[in-house]
């Protein structure tokens, strides 16, 4: 660029995602047979969780389609309750304290009952992925 156009940008402007634009959102991306109430539902525990998190915008739509991808891949014929904690926790799992909360969230919107664990850290195989491989910084 020349110096008479390095000062030039574009701001592009998105208003929020409504429930109802989600859903559309999650059946573009799934395009299988899963029923529209159970990505609604997915929908609406994301949209709860959206707006009660405490630190602005930590948690976003890229969270959200990534759950939603995770789903798609490793989803047999039903959501199981361990899929669901698995998926929750990779994808929200960024601010421990408020975890509890946002599991509670979405497995109570899908409707299903959260697996009895000792302790309420990320699951083990959440874990593992993450601790596994060396830590490489390039500079």
């Amino acid at each position: 660029l020349d110096r008479a156009k390095m000062n030039r940008a574009i701001h592009l402007t998105r208003p929020e995602p409504t429930v109802e634009d989600l859903k559309d959102t999650a059946m573009g991306i799934i395009t299988s047979h899963h029923s529209s109430s159970s990505l609604r539902s997915l929908a609406e525990a994301y949209h709860r969780v959206y707006h009660a998190q405490t630190n602005a915008d930590f948690f976003g739509l890229r969270d959200y389609y990534h759950l939603i991808k995770y789903l798609h891949r490793n989803l047999q014929n039903t959501m199981t309750p361990e899929l669901l904690e698995s998926v929750v926790c990779r994808n929200f799992g960024g601010i421990p304290s408020e975890l509890v909360k946002i599991l509670d969230e979405f497995f109570s919107r899908v409707g299903l009952t959260r697996p009895k664990k000792t302790d309420k850290s990320l699951p083990s195989s959440s874990l593992s992925t993450i601790s596994d491989k060396p830590h490489v910084i390039c500079m």
